[in-house]
């Protein structure tokens, strides 16, 4: 499907996102999930970030960690 923003547009929502905005968040993780170029600028953008945070989902086998994260 790809992207709906411009990379403009997907830097102005990651500014927004970075100051809480949920809303902004939201319009981001469906705008990484539907890729394009302004994804992977946002993604670089967030990557590159000192304060952000990865996640890391352990289990066992059908534990439910694909359920969590889709």
């Amino acid at each position: 499907m790809g992207s709906l923003l411009d990379v403009d547009a997907a830097r102005a929502l990651f500014e927004r996102a970075r100051g809480g905005d949920l809303r902004a968040i939201s319009r981001l993780i469906t705008d990484v999930e539907r890729g394009g170029t302004a994804a992977r600028e946002v993604a670089h953008e967030a990557g590159s970030s000192t304060s952000s945070h990865r996640i890391g989902v352990t289990g066992v086998p059908g534990a439910g960690k694909s359920t969590v994260t889709s």
